[in-house]
């Protein structure tokens, strides 16, 4: 869930994201088909969409 993202790996916390800059990332990373959102559970389920070794060699490729 959101909440577990957060607490295990500070992914908002850390950032010092507010509530709207988080959704925003998160779609931002479910529309490249990395993850999948569940909208209707709360808090919100996460689901990979892809193997993280794909993933893994284009992650950064819309900073470059």
């Amino acid at each position: 869930t959101l909440t577990e993202l957060d607490r295990k790996a500070g992914w908002k916390t850390i950032p010092g994201w507010d509530i709207g800059s988080l959704h925003h990332a998160l779609e931002l990373i479910e529309r490249k088909g990395v993850i999948e959102v569940d909208r209707q559970m709360n808090p919100w389920i996460i689901r990979p969409r892809a193997v993280v070794d794909e993933i893994w060699s284009r992650i950064y490729d819309d900073l470059i």
